[in-house]
Order: C-alpha cells, then sequence, then structure tokens
C-alpha cells in the first residue's frame, strides 16, 4: 500500500525571512559559557580549566555547571567538573 504524504498546510501566523530577523536570543550565561567552550578548544590533554566563582559576576555554580553542562553534551563533548569554593574545573575525560 502506497504511503500517504502528509498534507502541507500554511502557518496560522505571519512568516518573515530569517534574515530579516534581528538577532537572537543568547541566555545570560552566554558569554561564559562561550569561554569555556573556547578554551577547551586548546585545552591540553592532562590540564583543567580553571572558572574562579568571583569572576562570574555573581553568576553561582549550580547556575554555571548546569548550562556548561548542557552545552557540551550538545557539543559531544566527554567532560569530568569539580569545584571548590573558589573555582569551577572542568576537563576532558
Amino acid at each position: 500500500m502506497p504511503r500517504r504524504r502528509p498534507e502541507r498546510r500554511k502557518p496560522k501566523d505571519d512568516t518573515v525571512n530569517i534574515s530579516s530577523v534581528k538577532g537572537h536570543r543568547s541566555g545570560k550565561h552566554h558569554s561564559l559559557v562561550e569561554g569555556v567552550l573556547l578554551d577547551f578548544d586548546v585545552l591540553p590533554s592532562g590540564q583543567a580549566i580553571k572558572v574562579p566563582l568571583s569572576g562570574t559576576n555573581g553568576v553561582t555554580l549550580a547556575d554555571l555547571r548546569s548550562p556548561v553542562h548542557r552545552a557540551t553534551v550538545a557539543k559531544k563533548l566527554d567532560i569530568e567538573t569539580s569545584s571548590d569554593s573558589e573555582n569551577f574545573h572542568i576537563w576532558k575525560r
């Protein structure tokens, strides 16, 4: 029995070209996470990235760990993390 193609329907809302959309949403931790990912590109084996929590503009450890984890999972990076009262450490597993 041949498969039926789904019916094409028009969107209910107006549409625009993506090129005309101004900006895009970057989370509030975007620049921190982006910096970590850039450092990961050049991180030597056996080394860890040390992120001083005092330099995160009030971002808590939990609020930093979560987006770093999501970003590394999305990029299929296998990482380990550790922290103390002053620093957040991230390294390749």
